[in-house]
C-alpha cells in the first residue's frame, strides 16, 4: 500500500464510444495499430486469441455507435486525445515524434489519467462510500464482466454510476 496525492483533474463520465472514435478516424484518416496489421485479442469459442483482422471496426461482435471503443492501443488513445484537444481549441498534451511520445504537463489538452487518478476516480474520489466495486458492492449492478457480458461490449453507461457519477470504471 502506498499513499499518493493527486492534484485536481477532470475525467469523463463515460468511456469513449465507437461514435466518438469514428469521428476521429473519419476526420483524420488515422488507422489504429490493430488495423495496420497487428490485429487484436478476441474471444472465440471458449478462449481468447489474437486475430489478425480484429480491430475496433471488427471486434467479433455486432458493433454499434453507443458501445465503448475497444481494441485500441495506448498509442491510438494518445492520438485520439491530441485530436480531441485540437477539436476543442486546446493545446495537445502529447508530442509524438515517430515512436517517441512526450507529455506536456502544462498543456490544457486531453490526456489519459494516471494510474493514481484512475484509481481515485474509480473509488469515488472524496465521496467514496467504500464499496467493493466502483459504485457498489454488487459487480452485477456496476460492471460487465466475463460471466454477465456474453463476451462482448455493452452500451456505455448501462450500469450504475459511482459516487462521482462516473460509469464503467
Amino acid at each position: 500500500v502506498q499513499n499518493v496525492t493527486v492534484s485536481d483533474f477532470c475525467i469523463g463520465r463515460y468511456t469513449v464510444t465507437v461514435e466518438e472514435f469514428r469521428r476521429f478516424t473519419s476526420s483524420t484518416g488515422y488507422q489504429t495499430e490493430a488495423e495496420q496489421g497487428n490485429g487484436g485479442w478476441i474471444y472465440v469459442g471458449d478462449h481468447w486469441t489474437i486475430h489478425p483482422e480484429a480491430s475496433w471496426l471488427n471486434p467479433n461482435y455486432e458493433l454499434s455507435e453507443d458501445l465503448p471503443i475497444t481494441l485500441v492501443s495506448w498509442n491510438d488513445a494518445i492520438h485520439y486525445c491530441n485530436w480531441l484537444s485540437h477539436e476543442e481549441g486546446l493545446t495537445p498534451t502529447y508530442t509524438v515524434d515517430g515512436t517517441r511520445v512526450c507529455l506536456n504537463e502544462a498543456a490544457a489538452g486531453y490526456r489519459l489519467p494516471t494510474e493514481a487518478e484512475w484509481e481515485f476516480a474509480a473509488k469515488g474520489g472524496n465521496l467514496t462510500a467504500g464499496y467493493v466495486y466502483s459504485g457498489g458492492d454488487s459487480a452485477e449492478a456496476v460492471a460487465w464482466y466475463f460471466d454477465n457480458s456474453d463476451h462482448r461490449s455493452h452500451r456505455v453507461g448501462a450500469k450504475r454510476a459511482n459516487e462521482l457519477g462516473i460509469h464503467d470504471m
